[in-house]
């Protein structure tokens, strides 16, 4: 989920050149799902919730997740039901199909239900896996789609929102 959670939190150190990728952008949340199932070899499905992107003309942005819902199930562990809520926010740079991202803030916390016990995890602190992503992109007006680099199956499909 970290490693999900990093290229969710995307983040750029240049301005954004690409006017195609500015605005409100809604997340597909069932791609998501199928995303994080790819990685984890779990079988992961997304129960509702809201994550959206808002992109300005210099570049920053901002992430939010509403009470984000989804279920996940590994072979040999009980399948566990997580929600997410919170925010990142830092400055996306998108130029000739190559995306830069640098997180600035990030304050996120994932709550999940495990064997009747919930647990919560707060992400506070853009370092490590939260610190900012590199890749390709693509934008036709309506979708903009995300691939990170070094990190194959690890796809954003977002839809335009505006």
């Amino acid at each position: 989920m970290r490693a999900f959670l990093t290229a969710a939190t995307l983040a750029a150190g240049a301005a954004t050149a690409d006017p195609c990728t500015t605005g409100l952008w809604t997340a597909d949340l069932a791609h998501m799902a199928r995303t994080m199932a790819g990685m984890t070899g779990g079988e992961v499905r997304a129960l509702g919730g809201d994550v959206r992107m808002t992109i300005a003309d210099g570049g920053a942005f901002t992430i939010t997740a509403a009470d984000w819902q989804i279920e996940m199930a590994m072979p040999g562990i009980p399948p566990v039901s997580v929600a997410v809520d919170g925010a990142s926010s830092g400055t996306l740079g998108f130029d000739g199909g190559r995306y830069t991202a640098d997180t600035d803030t990030i304050d996120v916390t994932g709550r999940g239900e495990v064997m009747g016990q919930t647990m919560e995890v707060p992400v506070t602190s853009p370092t490590g896996l939260f610190a900012g992503a590199a890749g390709t992109y693509d934008c036709d007006g309506d979708t903009l789609t995300i691939r990170a680099d070094g990190a194959e199956g690890m796809v954003q499909v977002w839809t335009r929102a505006e």
